[in-house]
């Protein structure tokens, strides 16, 4: 159910119009074959914050977790 909740979310932001917004990638974290990152994407007046979380499976790094932060 979690994972379902986080594709929601992420086609949610993904349907909104950012080329003019400002984003930025945080240094990612890697621990195994698990990585997280913070983005934060800065759209007029607002500032949103998201924690990406990443798994390695088969050669290829897929999202597994999508949380918006704040």
């Amino acid at each position: 159910m979690t994972i379902f909740l986080n594709v929601l979310k992420f086609n949610e932001v993904s349907a909104y119009d950012i080329s003019d917004a400002e984003i930025s990638f945080g240094e990612p974290e890697f621990v195994n074959d698990n990585a997280a990152l913070l983005l934060a994407i800065n759209y007029g007046d607002n500032l949103y914050y998201f924690e990406i979380k990443f798994s390695l499976k088969n050669g290829k790094w897929s999202i597994i977790d999508f949380n918006e932060k704040g």
